[in-house]
């Protein structure tokens, strides 16, 4: 995980049981999913004032492929 990107133990366990629904429903898909995360998760902590504020100094970022 890039540093200076949180999560809280929550959302990170929703991040993995995510990867694995993805990986169930179809071989290599939860990979794509990681893949896919990791991709935005640099791109935050590259320029992370790209991304809108949604509350107070929570920002959000929209993945392309998975909703």
């Amino acid at each position: 995980m890039p540093a200076g990107i949180v999560f809280r133990r929550i959302a990170k366990r929703e991040m993995d049981e995510s990867i694995a629904w993805y990986e169930n429903q179809r071989e290599q898909l939860g990979l794509e999913l990681a893949v896919e995360i990791d991709r935005i998760l640099e791109s935050i902590s590259r320029n992370p004032k790209r991304f809108p504020l949604t509350q107070g100094e929570v920002r959000r970022a929209l993945l392309r492929r998975f909703p």
